[in-house]
């Protein structure tokens, strides 16, 4: 792209970014007859360098009225400018359209245009481009996630979280239905640890008190410090003592002798399958139990289930909140 500039001078001479949404989106906005766009996020890639709302950028939304689509109006107010040739991510919020594009193929795309002044006009262009839409889906008729009433904090487990949805489709044989909790929630259950003797290659540890095995000792990490990649158990005492930022794990084959290691270990990021403590409430709507990996829940439908639309499904499993309060935009 060509380099759209900024407005170092505050004369009203920076440049100017234009997203034509595909029919059917509109951009977010404060209050309900707002045109100052919700939370966003522009950032230049590699430098990992942000752009200030309302101080390097500001946005604004209005909805033609001629194809019922928005148009987004980032216009730069202060010194930072797009540069030629560099990569940058823009993060932004739509309501979806009513519509469905279940193919990705077949979606609409987003025009993105670039002027050199805030005018917008036709003299004022510099590029402009059409990025590949993405597929929609039914919205489900109903969806609720609620958690115990009391103040949740950071880290901590909350046990019952109850879930409550229903679809307009009907799930048929083969289906599958996959839930995203947000970013740093896990739902994954306990680490599963087999005694085995061993070390801790590399990275800090940190004790975390007495337990009673090797597999309460996990479980007390688990819990308590969130960023442990590995455990180790000191026999003898009872020492149980989290480790970050781990090399590896020096572990005893059964065939050897292991009497000269103090600590039994344990590998706290072997993938999880297993829901922490899922259950459904009322009918078990499927066969076989829904897979959890991390942020991740899976049900599958066997080859000869389906589920009826309009069927409401609910379930409850533990969840272990963020070490952070997620925010709204983030970058993986």
């Amino acid at each position: 792209h060509k380099e759209v500039s900024g407005d170092p001078l505050g004369d009203g001479t920076g440049g100017l970014l234009r997203i034509r949404a595909p029919t059917g989106f509109q951009a977010a906005t404060q209050g309900t007859a707002g045109r100052i766009c919700q939370e966003y996020s522009l950032t230049e890639l590699g430098r990992s360098e942000s752009f200030i709302p309302m101080q390097d950028v500001s946005c604004q939304a209005e909805l033609d009225q001629a194809t019922s689509s928005s148009i987004v109006s980032f216009t730069f107010i202060g010194a930072k400018k797009l540069e030629a040739g560099r990569l940058y991510s823009l993060v932004m919020q739509f309501v979806n359209p009513f519509y469905t594009a279940t193919d990705a193929d077949e979606a609409p795309g987003w025009t993105v245009s670039t002027f050199n002044d805030p005018s917008g006009s036709l003299e004022a262009a510099l590029d402009e481009t059409v990025f590949p839409g993405f597929a929609v889906n039914l919205r489900f008729s109903r969806w609720e996630v609620n958690a115990p009433g009391e103040e949740q904090h950071a880290g901590a487990m909350v046990e019952g979280v109850a879930f409550e949805m229903s679809l307009q489709a009907a799930l048929t044989p083969g289906s599958e239905v996959l839930i995203q909790a947000p970013k740093g929630f896990d739902i994954t259950s306990p680490p599963s640890c087999q005694n085995q003797a061993g070390n801790v290659l590399g990275g800090s540890s940190i004790n975390v008190g007495r337990s009673g095995s090797l597999q309460e000792c996990a479980e007390k990490v688990w819990r308590e410090v969130p960023a442990a990649s590995a455990v180790t158990w000191r026999i003898w005492d009872g020492a149980c003592n989290a480790h970050e930022n781990v090399g590896s794990l020096d572990v005893c084959a059964i065939s050897d002798d292991c009497s000269s290691y103090l600590y039994q270990v344990c590998n706290l990021r072997t993938p999880g399958k297993s829901c922490h403590a899922f259950e459904f409430r009322g009918q078990a709507l499927f066969q076989d139990a829904p897979t959890c990996s991390k942020e991740e829940l899976i049900f599958k439908l066997g080859q000869s289930e389906s589920v009826k639309s309009g069927t409401i499904i609910q379930f409850i499993l533990n969840a272990k909140n963020p070490e952070d309060n997620p925010a709204l935009l983030y970058r993986s």
